[in-house]
């Protein structure tokens, strides 16, 4: 770190290679550093109405966490959306969390501790997360992050060393990091060196399909069993009640009125069921599937109990009553 400080030269190389690898077409590179906090300025204003929840704790100033990204960030990692990273008259963009969207609008202003200027371009969807194969598997959650674009400074060589340490590089043409790495301009950066994490990549990817197909079975064996139990209930109804249905037909009931009084029944744990759905995701696309599923579901639970009602006829209940 001295040597970084106190080497132009090596500060100058380091930005070069920034430079370079985000200019190579054999190379696509994409900077992701989520351990920067963001320090608010004087102006007491751009922060007065943070919760504590979304400040980063134990701080003295104001803080709240912050992730350097790279403008195809979003893309590389498939979150949804499209994100202006362009800088607006000498203002840096930041992309907001979606825990920050009661406090701040599109186009607010945000100054930080050195008085710079950030401009908010957007927000992120609720959930939006990455995967850093470098520390952990588990996804990333930036819900409460600020989130700005990389900006290496010639001069700056600790700042242009972070982003290479936070850099994920994914070669297009084999060997082509390494031979950039390899020039002569390049020969004072001889405390860096390439790491393969193609297996670590795929172990995380194993890992995360293996649990997820965990967690789905134990969701299918608790839906099966529910279902068992949803459907001999509705028998068990039906069996204690053809006296009364005998009864209500006999009186002008038809088939249908019995099958609403079933229908009833589910509909009513289908309807407590979305009502929830809805309170916690809104009209969003996993509620709609949501709601699409317990309608298929209701719908798939009835059908056994209403078959075996329609074979029954009015004559064979009050025999067996």
């Amino acid at each position: 770190m001295d040597e970084l400080t106190n080497s132009e030269a090596k500060a100058h190389a380091l930005y070069r290679l920034i430079r370079d690898m985000y200019a190579s077409d054999s190379l696509e590179c994409v900077t992701a550093d989520d351990s920067m906090d963001f320090t608010f300025g004087k102006h007491r204003r751009e922060y007065a109405g943070l919760p504590e929840k979304l400040r980063v704790p134990g701080d003295q100033t104001v803080s709240v966490d912050m992730a350097v990204v790279s403008s195809n960030f979003f893309r590389f990692f498939g979150i949804k959306g499209k994100y202006d990273m362009s800088s607006e008259r000498n203002r840096r963009p930041l992309i907001l969390g979606n825990a920050f969207r009661k406090y701040y609008r599109v186009g607010d202003v945000i100054h930080d501790s050195v008085d710079d200027e950030y401009v908010v371009k957007g927000f992120l969807p609720k959930g939006a997360y990455y995967v850093n194969p470098f520390e952990k598997n588990e996804p990333f959650y930036l819900d409460r992050y600020f989130v700005a674009s990389v900006c290496p400074q010639r001069d700056d060589g600790i700042g242009s060393f972070i982003t290479v340490m936070s850099t994920f590089v994914v070669e297009k043409k084999k060997g082509a990091l390494h031979g950039m790495m390899s020039r002569e301009s390049m020969q004072t950066l001889g405390f860096l060196y390439t790491e393969n994490y193609t297996e670590e990549i795929r172990e995380s990817v194993t890992d995360i399909l293996n649990s997820v197909m965990t967690m789905a079975s134990i969701a299918i064996i608790i839906l099966l069993f529910c279902s068992i139990g949803l459907i001999a209930n509705l028998l068990h109804f039906m069996e204690s009640s053809m006296k009364e249905f005998a009864v209500n037909m006999l009186c002008g009931a038809r088939l249908k009125d019995i099958i609403l009084r079933l229908t009833a029944q589910v509909g009513s744990m289908i309807v407590i069921a979305g009502a929830v759905t809805l309170l916690v995701w809104k009209f969003s696309g996993p509620a709609v599937a949501t709601l699409l599923t317990l309608a298929v579901y209701a719908f798939i639970a009835l059908a056994y109990p209403v078959w075996q009602l329609k074979k029954i006829e009015i004559i064979e209940i009050i025999r067996r009553k």
